[in-house]
């Protein structure tokens, strides 16, 4: 929440930044990394199952291959402008949205 405040601050005070920006975290990380991140900083087990992809697309249908592939979107047009996000990597955002 903080960087994304950030971003929007940054965007009203720079009036050369223009156009759509991307507000997302400079270092992206699939959904097991996260989860595994997630588990470890609240010290809880993790259990993975093996959801076949069958099952996911027809459980979710096109929505599936988000799952199934990810969806990295960059973050180097907001850094290109001189931003400085709080939070470099997921052990450190989520340590401080979790252990607040």
């Amino acid at each position: 929440m903080d960087d994304l405040i950030g971003i929007f601050i940054q965007a009203i005070e720079q009036k050369q930044m223009r156009g759509p920006y991307n507000a997302v975290s400079p270092n992206p990380v699939s959904n097991a990394e996260m989860t595994k991140a997630i588990a470890k900083i609240l010290n809880r087990p993790l259990v993975l199952p093996a959801v076949p992809s069958f099952i996911l697309k027809l459980i979710l249908g096109e929505l599936s291959e988000i799952v199934l592939k990810g969806n990295f979107v960059s973050a180097e047009k907001i850094a290109q402008s001189g931003f400085r996000f709080s939070y470099q990597n997921i052990n450190e955002a989520l340590t401080n949205l979790l252990r607040t």
